[in-house]
């Protein structure tokens, strides 16, 4: 039975194929031409997934591709600093004709005592020639490796046994369709209903996987199904506008998506839609394009809602905001792709971020590291970013408090909220005086305690505990 509205402290409750199909050039391709199983498909390939320890529904990493920029070999390296000290050495001296002779000689004075400005210059110099040499080594011949799905899907694998690649419409005439990498768990037998996921800023359809399984089974629907929102995971990467990079354009494909995994069943199945973090707009608008008939359970996890600038700006002027731009193209796009790509392929980066996160760090395990790690694999990985978070900077035409006013005002809808009592991104204190003014509108807060940001991943047991209980 479902409790009234309540703010609910729950203690921190801790316990211990590849299907895919060839890209469609119509949506009804899409629809009929279900993706291929992932693993039948890697029976077929010289390199076989190998699966994490502990976590056998994600892939490690083909062996042979590199997720980090590599340090360069002890030889080059110490050639490097010889040549960067060498020609500073060179362009230190007062007398270019003792320069292949005594270059160092530039380093002293005719008395004999040292030139501190000299000293000074010839080091820097040294440190800048070498780090500049070491960059552009790194960048051309050990950077961190770049493929397209397509790749990947050809040569190797994708990044879990539940991994589905398929065209999806990006639009309500569907005569526009973009390659839509997702996640679909599911049960044989007489369940009924589905859960669909969305990932939050920075994660990927992956970041659920610990979840996927113990929901069908805890839940008893029939299947869970995630995708990776455009600029994130392996989704391909429109160039011509950024609608399908704001929340409503990774609803749409969301809806679309969903409606293809109903095909031949019951088109009144429950759902059950839950978005984390910037991933919680995702799922309130998935709710407005649903039938109202259709009945709606909305779980919001760490919802980063009420953070996002207001406007009313309408859905026409967003379709056309460019982004040919020139300046944008030309300068902010390469030099922010590449300080993306430098930060990410620095060696613990993930594992830092994520540390802050979790409210227990020492929970992190390897495995939630590689499920972050994965997706900066894909090939345009860095621009997609910068277009995602471009499209969050442009005012939507509506603020989240209408949205989920007008969410909770459909029929057959509930909305309740889930998160972590520790989160130290979204803190909770944000999250219950946005939803303070709901309660009495039947929306129920349950707080983790001790739990971080993403506590799905840093304590699944317990998320799914309280889940369930949430649910009866």
């Amino acid at each position: 039975m479902r409790h009234g509205p309540a703010l609910v402290r729950a203690s921190r409750m801790a316990v211990n194929h590849r299907d895919v199909s060839a890209l469609q050039a119509q949506l009804e391709a899409a629809s009929e031409d279900r993706a291929t199983s992932t693993s039948q498909q890697n029976t077929q390939k010289c390199v076989r997934p190998v699966p994490v320890p502990g976590e056998s529904a994600l892939y490690q990493v083909p062996e042979g591709l590199a997720l980090e920029y590599r340090n360069l070999p002890s030889l080059v390296q110490a050639s490097l600093w010889l040549v960067a000290g060498w020609v500073s050495a060179l362009s230190t001296l007062q007398r270019l004709r003792l320069a292949w002779i005594r270059p160092l000689l530039s380093l002293s004075s005719s008395t004999g005592h040292v030139q501190w400005t000299k000293v000074f210059s010839f080091v820097l110099k040294t440190m800048v020639l070498a780090l500049s040499f070491t960059v552009v080594l790194q960048d051309l011949f050990f950077a961190p490796s770049r493929l397209t799905t397509q790749q990947l899907l050809e040569k190797f694998f994708l990044p879990s046994q539940y991994s589905r690649y398929q065209a999806i419409a990006r639009n309500d005439e569907g005569n526009a369709t973009q390659g839509v990498h997702y996640l679909l768990c599911e049960q044989q037998g007489n369940s009924t209903g589905l859960i669909y996921l969305n990932h939050g800023f920075g994660a990927s359809s992956l970041s659920w996987l610990p979840a996927m399984k113990p929901l069908l089974d805890r839940l008893g629907y029939r299947k869970v199904v995630a995708h990776d929102a455009p600029g994130f995971g392996f989704t391909d990467r429109p160039n011509d506008w950024l609608e399908p990079y704001t929340s409503r354009g990774s609803a749409r494909i969301g809806y679309n998506l969903l409606k293809t995994q109903q095909e031949g069943l019951d088109q009144d199945e429950p759902i059950l839609l839950m978005g984390h973090s910037m991933g919680s707009v995702t799922a309130l608008r998935m709710a407005l394009l649903l039938p109202s008939h259709v009945p709606k359970r909305i779980v919001l996890v760490d919802p980063a809602l009420g953070i996002r600038p207001n406007s009313q700006r309408t859905t026409n002027v967003m379709n056309k905001v460019p982004v040919s731009n020139f300046f944008y193209n030309r300068i902010v796009d390469p030099l922010g792709s590449y300080i993306l790509k430098r930060a990410v392929g620095r060696p613990g980066f993930w594992r830092a971020g994520l540390q802050l996160a979790w409210g227990d760090a020492s929970r992190l395990k390897d495995s939630d590291v590689l499920r972050f790690q994965w997706p900066a694999l894909g090939k345009g990985w860095e621009k997609g970013m910068i277009k995602f978070t471009r499209a969050q900077l442009i005012p939507m035409e509506v603020s989240d408090r209408d949205l989920v006013k007008q969410v909770l005002a459909l029929p057959n809808t509930t909305v309740d909220v889930i998160y972590g009592g520790s989160d130290p991104i979204v803190k909770p204190s944000l999250i219950e005086k946005f939803f303070m003014s709901f309660l009495s509108q039947g929306v129920n807060l349950v707080a983790l305690e001790g739990l971080g940001h993403d506590p799905f991943e840093e304590d699944a047991e317990a998320f799914i505990n309280a889940l369930e209980e949430l649910l009866q």
